[in-house]
């Protein structure tokens, strides 16, 4: 019960100190598209997965509530923030070199953050 105690406070001040701005930041550097691109209603392919990327990991490394993501990313509300989840953990049971490249954004994103600290 310890152990599992501690990890859990570890990995919450972890995710905790990530911003949506980091994540956004990181996932465009590494995916090659603009930061205004994810925020904006563009629906070409490649900006479309990295749109929900983004929100996919946003979701998991933030303390953000989904109705905060979606005023982030400006979408309609919250319902659009769940359905991005959703086809990302559908596209993860099915392309592993998807998941991979979400697992490596995931540590670059958590992995800059604590060597700022």
């Amino acid at each position: 019960e310890f152990t599992k105690s501690t990890l859990q406070d570890q990995i919450h001040q972890k995710y905790s100190s990530v911003s949506l701005e980091h994540v956004i930041e990181v996932i465009s550097k590494e995916l090659n598209v603009k930061p205004s691109e994810l925020k904006s209603k563009t629906r070409a392919k490649n900006v479309v997965e990295a749109r929900q990327i983004c929100i996919y990991l946003t979701k998991q490394l933030t303390q953000n509530s989904m109705p905060k993501i979606a005023a982030f990313f400006n979408l309609k509300d919250h319902s659009a923030i769940s359905k991005n989840i959703k086809k990302i953990n559908e596209l993860i049971q099915t392309d592993e070199i998807l998941k991979i490249k979400i697992e490596e954004l995931k540590n670059k994103i958590t992995k800059k953050d604590k060597n700022e600290i």
